[in-house]
């Protein structure tokens, strides 16, 4: 048996876990003295100010990144207590929609964990400078240093050939700089030198035309003849084609500088036959990827700086739609960040929706999660004999499309559907429930009939995985003495779950973006006391984005700003997560 069967099924004592967790929370305090008195002075200095001041320390070390996260975050915390944070603790200020004293309770916690944090950080730079290494570093200092050292050693070797090549050559390197594809049309690289030349000139008259317009109003909004949302989508066009441009520029300089250093080792520059040739084996690569990254640029790239942009905008605000020649919107920075958590409605709307947001994500992926595992065990059992009987029931409410199963829930569970009218016949009930108009039967409703719909699918991945575990460990742990209970713990579920953790994360994100069980099943509804807004009991994140941009009086720039914080969330909790599961740090164990 390996090390890595024997972590898998090596029993734990409360104790030992117990002990391992103090261990692991107190060593960085043990370590901070000895630490400390191996420390030159800077060393000491940084770790000193990060007692008092999480994350200076790493600031000083260079760890910049870092250590204006927990500033910034200590600092936030520490304006929030002196400001209006005592008040929530000593329940001086008090709100019917939320529990402030835990809402202060909670951000202190946060705080400490914060601070710990800091200080097992501090501790481990300062511990690696002690011992001669080098520290990372800030990184995006290393980017920029990067970016600069590589054009610095671009121009140096640049520099370098001018001065080796003799005075027809310097020319054509001299023009190049102002006219692309000159080069490469001297050497008799036709193919590329008239792309090169067709793009600079293209682009010159792109900008002439339009593109220098188009640069204005992005930062004006205000072009006559045009409304302002054209005036976004083109703005970010025309920085996007300038940095192609850029792009462009220094390959055609790069391509002069081969050819060079080519022509002074001896060989023969690449001829237009030998650049065909090269495109067709070597970058063809290029030429299919292109229509792909312009589609996404098109499709994706574009409307998602889009959307960041209107946060940042009136648009939808009091009724500032933009109209051509009558209304454009304008630059407000900050402004809908301010409305969302500075306006009491908007405040409530969002911590509410937002509760329910990850409520609704966490158990509508784990129910169905745990109901296919539960499924897939049962009917890998070998005395469930018509497997395929079962499994084809499961397939065939799978396959019946989404809409239709949530519309037949709804009318079901309806005031005057067939569940109230079956329960009144048998005389269970003496009058009609309103399911769908009762927020917490509403919610308890989503989550089961979502089971309904996701279970399948769990089902069957989980049962084809099953049978990916090698039999070998069950013989040998069936041989060490361990109990069904034991192998399902420390074989089956390790195994399964290191598989599907990817496929977990991306089913969390999903249902915090799951417009169509919400929306199908309940429209967000009901409205109710402590929802404030538009938003409803029932509504996420993504409903409630829905009905602020797509109902009367849109709120186009609130909906963006809601959109950028869905990403925030969902783009932090699936980094946590997976940095923190087996499938990341275990990867290599797995694979033995």
């Amino acid at each position: 048996m390996n090390t890595a069967e024997q972590k898998l099924y090596s029993p734990l004592s409360v104790k030992e876990k117990c002990a391992r967790f103090l261990a692991r929370f107190v060593l960085p305090f043990k370590r901070f003295k000895e630490t400390y008195k191996a420390s030159d002075s800077k060393g000491r200095i940084a770790l000193c100010s990060s007692l008092i001041m999480p994350g200076s320390g790493n600031i000083l070390l260079g760890e910049i990144e870092t250590g204006f996260l927990f500033l910034i975050a200590s600092l936030l915390y520490g304006f929030y207590l002196f400001s209006i944070g005592w008040k929530h603790l000593f329940g001086i200020i008090r709100l019917d929609y939320i529990n402030l004293l835990a809402f202060a309770i909670v951000m202190s916690l946060i705080f400490l964990i914060i601070y710990y944090l800091s200080l097992e950080s501090i501790e481990k730079n300062v511990a690696i400078r002690n011992s001669g290494k080098k520290l990372r570093g800030s990184f995006i200092l290393r980017f920029f240093t990067s970016i600069m050292r590589k054009i610095a050693t671009f121009f140096s070797s640049f520099r370098k050939l001018y001065h080796l090549s003799d005075k027809k050559h310097r020319r054509r390197m001299t023009i190049s700089f102002f006219i692309m594809g000159f080069g490469q049309l001297a050497e008799k690289q036709y193919l590329k030198g008239f792309l090169f030349l067709i793009c600079e000139l293209g682009y010159l008259t792109y900008m002439i035309i339009a593109g220098g317009g188009h640069l204005v109003g992005l930062f004006t909004l205000h072009v006559l003849n045009q409304v302002s949302t054209a005036s976004l989508v083109y703005g970010i066009l025309s920085i996007l084609i300038t940095l192609f441009f850029v792009y462009l520029y220094i390959a055609n300089l790069a391509t002069v500088r081969s050819n060079n250093e080519i022509r002074l080792a001896g060989k023969l520059v690449p001829t237009i036959k030998d650049e065909i040739s090269n495109i067709n084996n070597k970058k063809f690569y290029l030429v299919s990827l292109s229509l792909p990254v312009a589609g996404a640029i098109a499709f994706t790239i574009i409307p998602l700086l889009f959307m960041i942009l209107i946060a940042f905008t009136d648009y939808g605000t009091s009724g500032t739609i933009p109209i051509m020649n009558i209304r454009w919107i304008n630059w407000t920075f900050f402004n809908s960040f301010v409305q969302l958590f500075g306006y009491a409605d908007n405040l409530q709307t969002l911590v509410n929706v937002f509760q329910w947001t990850m409520i609704w994500a966490i158990l509508a992926t784990f129910t169905c999660y745990f109901g296919g595992f539960f499924l897939a065990l049962l009917l890998g059992k070998k005395n469930v004999k018509p497997k395929i009987v079962y499994r084809s029931l499961f397939v065939v409410a799978m396959a019946v499309p989404q809409f239709v199963t949530l519309r037949v829930m709804n009318t079901m569970f309806n005031e005057f559907g067939p569940i109230n009218t079956i329960l009144m016949n048998w005389g269970l009930i003496s009058e009609r429930i309103a399911f769908w108009d009762n927020a917490n039967l509403a919610k308890t409703l989503i989550i089961f009939v979502n089971m309904w719909v996701g279970i399948p699918f769990y089902m069957l991945l989980i049962s084809g995985l099953l049978l990916n575990i090698p039999k070998d460990y069950y013989e040998a742990a069936a041989i060490e003495g361990a109990s069904k209970g034991q192998q399902f713990r420390k074989i089956t579920f390790p195994h399964i779950f290191f598989m599907t953790t990817p496929l977990l994360i991306t089913s969390f994100v999903s249902n915090i973006n799951n417009f169509n069980v919400i929306w199908l099943l309940t429209g967000g509804g009901p409205l109710g006391q402590g929802t404030g807004g538009v938003a409803g009991s029932t509504d996420i994140l993504i409903t409630w984005l829905y009905k602020l941009t797509m109902q009367n009086n849109p709120e186009y720039n609130l909906g963006a700003a809601i959109g950028i914080i869905m990403f925030i969330i969902s783009a932090i909790i699936s980094l946590l997560i997976f940095r923190n599961s087996s499938a990341y740090k275990r990867e290599e164990e797995f694979r033995q």
